[in-house]
């Protein structure tokens, strides 16, 4: 409450957590996705390379589209974060099937962080991005 006015003020911590955590996805995903493109002559499995790389590609997109929308107030931005957490989760889910699957047989390390941390910032953005404190900073509410 304001001193002496009986408002209530709504904290914008849930809507400055989003950024945070929709940035992290975004340049996490964006950093992976260009050390992939490394790799595209040398490995044997393209397509699956191929796969990973829109996967990457487009949560990196979103999510930081997301951050410059939500921190100019627009409310497409709570829209675009929950669309690169959601295709980031689509993403883990969906080389979790295509790794269980022979002859691959099991994420290495390296993919099995990548893919947690994915999870992980795509959560939390998704969650932050839909409290009632990021639609009053956009003007939803």
């Amino acid at each position: 409450m304001t001193e002496g006015t009986g408002e209530v003020r709504e904290s914008t911590v849930s809507a400055k957590l989003a950024m945070v955590f929709a940035g992290l996805l975004g340049l996490l995903t964006l950093l992976n996705g260009v050390n992939g493109l490394k790799l595209v002559g040398d490995v044997t499995d393209t397509a699956r390379l191929v796969l990973l790389e829109v996967f990457l590609f487009a949560t990196a997109l979103s999510s930081l589209a997301g951050v410059a929308l939500l921190a100019w107030r627009v409310a497409a931005g709570i829209a675009a974060v929950v669309g690169g957490a959601v295709v980031g989760v689509l993403m883990v889910v969906t080389f979790f099937i295509l790794d269980s699957i022979p002859p691959h047989g099991g994420l290495s390390q390296s993919g099995a962080t990548l893919l947690g941390g994915v999870t992980l910032l795509a959560v939390l953005a998704f969650v932050q991005a839909l409290r009632r404190g990021t639609q009053i900073w956009v003007g939803r509410a």
